[in-house]
């Protein structure tokens, strides 16, 4: 359940170094969107090779 609290932490200081103030709320929903975009493709990427009879 802490996997996710330690991996935030370096994408939040990377948006606060590198992307201007204004920017940085769009930056880190970005983030957090394809974070979210990649467990999806990776979990339907399992169902398809366990469809696809791969063990």
């Amino acid at each position: 359940m802490s996997s996710a609290g330690f991996t935030w932490s370096p994408f939040d200081n990377a948006v606060h170094q590198q992307v201007e103030p204004d920017m940085r709320s769009r930056s880190m929903s970005v983030v957090s969107t394809g974070t979210s975009l990649g467990a999806a493709l990776a979990g339907a990427i399992a169902l398809a090779l366990m469809l696809g009879g791969a063990s």
